[in-house]
């Protein structure tokens, strides 16, 4: 019968009394403590029309928006901006994430943001929150695909329920504003023990910075992740394509898609040079994740000494080890 080693066996429990102790932390945390000083949510009609929307996102310099159904008196889902690029361009095809090669028209479709809402799964997936649910809870929900989620408060004015949006961005700056809720040797965490680097890059989705940016989302589309390391010829990282990207995106700019990766990045970003967050697989999760707060980005991409792309660190990746610990990531590798 096989036996574990012994400090196998002392890095388990150490990883275990730590989670333990940081979930009970978590649950000394109210999310009406997070929700409190955000901004009053804005929020579109379910019957506005995907151009009036992106003009909304614009305008407020926000990448989505809650969609509230006027008849059903509630809210249906919460779509962004990458959900209205994909309905526009690839239209019945986006619901498969199997987008067609071409598109008709750089516009906008006439049709409503509840109709793209329908059609999209990831703009259907709507989590609501209570005040008083506590942070680890909302954490599982935001430790994989979902980015965002509603808490409800009560108006101090007029008493009545609203809503304001938590995201993955404020959970993770909240944590790193309160690290002393965390024991330190989760946050101490190297990247290469997440289980999150392979040494060939194999499980990482790339695009070349010569193909074009369509080229680009669509592999997002087609793979259901939200962002690709950008490489040049070499494989060398050069550049991150996002979602976020297509912040500010409106049908003038729609033809930018056909252009190359870094150009339309350098027009998106009004001519600035796009620069990858990068980290080593020696460094600390803690230290990966402040470089990716610092910079306002979701994720950091892991390069070996060439430079090229080896792993991702995501926020999502953060919240999941602070929540669980090593032993997540343990179980995968063994």
């Amino acid at each position: 019968m096989y036996s574990f080693p012994s400090d196998f066996i002392q890095t388990i429990h150490i990883s275990f009394t730590a989670m333990t102790t940081t979930r009970a932390n978590l649950r000394t945390i109210n999310l009406g403590e997070i929700a409190f000083d955000k901004k009053d949510m804005i929020t579109v009609s379910s019957d506005a029309r995907i151009e009036e929307v992106a003009k909304m996102m614009k305008e407020h310099n926000v990448l989505s928006l809650p969609v509230f159904d006027s008849q059903k008196k509630q809210y249906i889902g919460i779509v962004d901006v990458l959900d209205i690029v994909g309905y526009t361009i690839w239209g019945t095809a986006f619901a498969s994430r199997q987008p067609d090669v071409a598109f008709a028209k750089f516009e906008f479709s006439i049709d409503t943001i509840g109709e793209v809402v329908a059609k999209s799964d990831r703009a259907k997936k709507l989590i609501v929150c209570e005040p008083t649910d506590t942070l680890d809870k909302l954490m599982r929900e935001l430790s994989y695909f979902d980015h965002r989620a509603l808490v409800a408060q009560k108006d101090d004015k007029t008493g009545q329920r609203i809503y304001k949006m938590v995201s993955q961005t404020d959970v993770v700056r909240y944590l790193l504003k309160h690290s002393d809720k965390i024991e330190p040797q989760i946050l101490k965490t190297r990247v290469q023990e997440m289980g999150l680097v392979n040494p060939l890059g194999s499980k990482l989705h790339t695009v070349n910075k010569n193909e074009k940016a369509l080229d680009g989302f669509r592999k997002m589309f087609a793979h259901a992740v939200q962002a690709l390391a950008v490489i040049d010829d070499d494989g060398k990282l050069v550049a991150n394509l996002s979602a976020s990207d297509l912040r500010g995106i409106t049908a003038e700019h729609l033809e930018w898609l056909m252009l190359p990766v870094m150009e339309f990045l350098s027009r998106m970003q009004k001519g600035k040079s796009p620069v990858p967050v990068s980290c080593t697989p020696a460094d600390s999760v803690e230290e990966a994740i402040i470089k990716a707060s610092a910079a306002k980005v979701h994720r950091v991409w892991v390069v070996n000494s060439a430079q090229t792309a080896v792993g991702v660190v995501t926020l999502s990746d953060f919240i999941r080890t602070v929540l669980y610990g090593d032993l997540v990531h343990m179980s995968t590798s063994m």
